[in-house]
């Protein structure tokens, strides 16, 4: 991935990714909340698959004794199980994790003419998308729409975004999906991100088929997978 003119490599690219969830690593490789989302959920650990080696990242503010006895586990083993490493986080507070996998958009992609950016002043528009929070959305960042009939069938915007990069968020109305709608969306809130020089993320569940479906479609490139605890 080019990145203002130089390669990204994976490591670097979940430094990109963390920040967009308010963390960052420290000297020690620990995580720990950047300073302006400490208002945030708490992360105990981010298990991932990078380059095909496996590595643990442990909230840097866990008990020494509990930090120590996690790193005791195989990391390939926690990617396949991860109740064995959320079982020993619980005593912290731990209470789920989810499996996912990410990739990212590294070239422009062709979209369809009849797609559009909805504007601060159009934003009563997303009011008919059946998963809240795009309407505003709206106020603050691009939204890339899909119309069908006068009636805004899939939207595309960042979920998260910094200075550097930022994550997709699409959702497609249930009646408009498996038509090529979402993959759409999702090109042209890409196509926005890499005219800027940032990276478009594209991230979902291990289990989401959908999304994987899209990702494949649309030749993202995947480049890592991994399990977080919150």
């Amino acid at each position: 991935m080019c990145y203002r003119e130089r390669m990204l490599d994976s490591y670097e690219l979940l430094r990109f990714q963390l920040e967009l969830e308010g963390l960052e690593l420290d000297a020690a490789e620990e995580l720990s909340t950047a300073p302006s989302h400490d208002h945030g959920e708490r992360h105990f650990a981010q298990a991932v698959m990078l380059d095909g080696n496996c590595r643990l990242f442990l909230d840097a503010s866990l008990p020494a004794n509990l930090k120590a006895e996690a790193r005791t586990l195989n990391i390939s083993s926690i990617l396949r199980q991860p109740e064995l490493l959320a079982a020993m986080l619980a005593v912290e507070g731990c209470q789920e994790f989810e499996t996912w996998v990410s990739y990212i958009l590294t070239h422009s992609i062709d979209v369809a003419p009849q797609l559009e950016r909805v504007t601060l002043a159009e934003y009563h528009r997303l009011d008919s998308i059946y998963e809240s929070g795009f309407r505003d959305f709206a106020r603050t960042r691009p939204v890339y729409v899909a119309v069908e009939g006068g009636q805004v069938v899939a939207a595309c915007t960042s979920v998260r975004h910094s200075e550097k990069a930022a994550e997709a968020w699409v959702a497609t109305d249930p009646a408009f999906r498996r038509k090529g709608y979402g993959s759409r969306v999702v090109a042209a809130w890409g196509n926005d991100l890499l005219a800027n020089h940032k990276v478009a993320f594209y991230s979902h569940k291990s289990d989401n088929e959908a999304s994987r479906g899209l990702a494949q479609r649309l030749g993202l490139t995947y480049w890592a997978q991994g399990v977080g605890f919150t």
